[in-house]
């Protein structure tokens, strides 16, 4: 990526917040000057009293690379390339290691208070492997795309109306190297890409791959600590209200979408952009200029992003992680909406987790935790998580949630996913759910893989593998997630054996039954209702004596008959196992 340098609207749209492409401007870029390759750096510092460019290639001395300061409070530099490269020295930089290190750069910012601060480059274009925090020289040009069918079709993708099942992983604590080392990104693609498309995924979530330091001011942030700070995490807000903290924002965004390809993005903690109490104790927040709670330069911003990744980006999604009721999270811009394309459904995962906690002879008195969901189901475009946040902090793993011993930890855990994926919705689980982590997430170091090793978890895996597939090969289990058309419940009232029966539909004729039980107590002749005369033929059942389950199943269709079931004019009598959860495929007989 060359530099791209900026006339005087460029600059206006930066400091305004409208800018979405920032990083053309702004990081380290290559320039040909005279014929000559050099390297232009560009750093938005406005407080700061001197800013030097420093690293191997000046053995980190701040005096000798000066950069000057624009008109608009944009530092600035250009520098020959031969200065970064080895055969300056070749004897010294004849390493790859030694090498490496000359294209490492920090700004040594002198700041208002009179210390010398290092930072990394916000619009840095890569970055040192941690501990190390330096930014390093990157030509973005430079690399081949091989994918340009892939983001032509993605301009034409309907999301709301695909198969969407997210492997969410945090790359550092996947799996590791031999040594013990973190995996690089090449190295890890090596193992994931064949992993997760064998599962049966059809996106991965990564966390964490992005950085952002300050200038040594109040610069990213708001000057007002009840504004700036969050105490609860330890952590500071952005200002959403400065043009160019917006500006760098956006441009983050649009970056990773145009520039790395990503599909999508996440953003973490959007209560807490919303609500300026959000997580506070009352002295420690700043009510907004009507003495309300809503942040509304957050909300400002927040539309303008979700406006700017749709119309820069056709076809890529932005997902929110919002845990309160604010209104038309999804809903669109233009309808008052903040126009995220989903939104975690953090209520359905509170109660669904609370329940199957819940020692199996008291769920009965607790049914409407399974049912309560579909009264708002459809008020948004939901994605159901069971996320990194809920396998931390003593709230154990998706199987260790599980109560009973360990063979009902594992038919529970295989009931609760077979439930979770016929739920209108679309998917989320955290790495190592898929085949048992025993202990809580930890991520200073990899998933404990050897339990694949002992019985039961390659068995668990494997269902969530079949489980995938079939999510993903049949349309009736995901296009039509945003309606009633696609979702019927058959069995809702049955709180007393703790059972649930729904069917799903894709509006061409096709339609899955979905049928859990939630206690150990298997029933050999469990009536199902039905709308319709149809022949039911078990596809899935997770009791499955290969998935590690009893082996109780239903081997022949089964033809519904005309008795009536709750309000539906057919049911039909199944086997349905301890802990289990049931497919079928319903062929309507006409």
């Amino acid at each position: 990526m060359w530099y791209n340098p900026p006339d005087g609207q460029r600059r206006d749209s930066f400091h305004m917040g409208h800018c979405v492409d920032a990083y053309n401007f702004l990081g380290a870029h290559p320039v040909e000057e005279n014929g000559e390759l050099k390297w232009h750096f560009s750093v938005w510092a406005p407080n700061a009293q001197q800013v030097s460019l420093v690293g191997e290639f000046c053995d980190w001395n701040r005096e000798a690379y000066p950069m000057v300061k624009q008109y608009d409070g944009i530092w600035e530099l250009r520098l020959p390339d031969a200065l970064f490269r080895p055969e300056r020295d070749p004897e010294k930089y004849s390493f790859p290691e030694a090498a490496e290190r000359l294209r490492t750069y920090k700004y040594a910012i002198l700041c208002a208070d009179g210390e010398w601060h290092m930072r990394a480059d916000p619009y840095g274009f890569e970055m040192e492997l941690r501990p190390n925090s330096g930014s390093k020289l990157r030509n973005l040009a430079g690399y081949a795309w091989s994918d340009s069918q892939w983001m032509e079709a993605r301009k034409d993708k309907k999301a709301y109306h695909e198969a969407m099942n997210i492997y969410e992983m945090h790359l550092g604590a996947w799996k590791r190297g031999e040594d013990g080392r973190v995996l690089n990104y090449a190295e890890i693609a090596d193992l994931l890409v064949p992993y997760v498309r064998d599962m049966g995924y059809t996106h991965v979530e990564f966390m964490p791959v992005m950085e952002h330091p300050f200038d040594g001011t109040t610069c990213y942030e708001h000057a007002d600590p009840r504004r700036a700070e969050m105490p609860q995490w330890g952590t500071l807000l952005f200002d959403y209200a400065r043009g160019e903290v917006s500006s760098f924002l956006l441009s983050n965004a649009i970056f990773w979408l145009k520039e790395y390809h990503a599909d999508g993005l996440r953003c973490d903690a959007v209560s807490c952009m919303l609500y300026l109490d959000f997580g506070k104790e009352p002295g420690q927040w700043l009510p907004n200029q009507y003495g309300g709670r809503e942040n509304l330069d957050a909300e400002r911003f927040l539309r303008a992003f979700n406006e700017a990744v749709y119309r820069e980006c056709p076809g890529a999604i932005t997902v929110a992680e919002e845990s309160t009721a604010f209104p038309a999270v999804t809903h669109p811009v233009y309808d008052g909406g903040l126009g995220f394309g989903f939104k975690w459904n953090m209520g359905w995962m509170n109660d669904i987790l609370s329940y199957v906690a819940l020692d199996p002879i008291y769920r009965q008195y607790h049914h409407n935790k399974i049912t309560f969901s579909m009264m708002y189901a459809f008020s948004e475009n939901y994605v159901l998580p069971f996320s990194h946040d809920e396998v931390v902090h003593g709230k154990h793993s998706m199987l260790d949630k599980q109560p009973g011993d360990l063979w009902q930890k594992f038919a529970g855990l295989r009931a609760l996913y077979g439930y979770y994926m016929a739920h209108p919705g679309k998917k989320l689980l955290f790495m190592g759910g898929e085949f048992g982590q025993f202990v809580e997430w930890r991520d200073a170091q990899q998933l404990d893989w050897f339990l694949l090793n002992y019985e039961r978890h390659p068995e668990l895996q494997k269902f969530v593998k079949a489980l995938n597939h079939l999510y993903r090969d049949e349309d009736a289990l995901h296009k039509i997630d945003d309606s009633w058309d696609g979702f019927k419940w058959l069995n809702v009232n049955d709180s007393q054996r703790s059972v649930v029966a729904l069917m799903r539909s894709d509006g061409q004729g096709n339609h899955i039954v979905c049928v859990t039980n939630f206690t150990p107590q298997p029933y050999m002749n469990y009536r199902v209702g039905l709308p319709f005369d149809c022949e039911l033929t078990e596809i899935l059942n997770s009791d499955k004596a290969e998935f590690g389950g009893s082996n109780l199943y239903n081997g022949l269709p089964l033809r519904a008959e005309a008795v009536p079931q709750e309000e539906h004019p057919f049911s039909c009598e199944i086997v349905l196992p301890p802990l289990a959860t049931v497919y079928f495929k319903a062929r309507q007989v006409k």
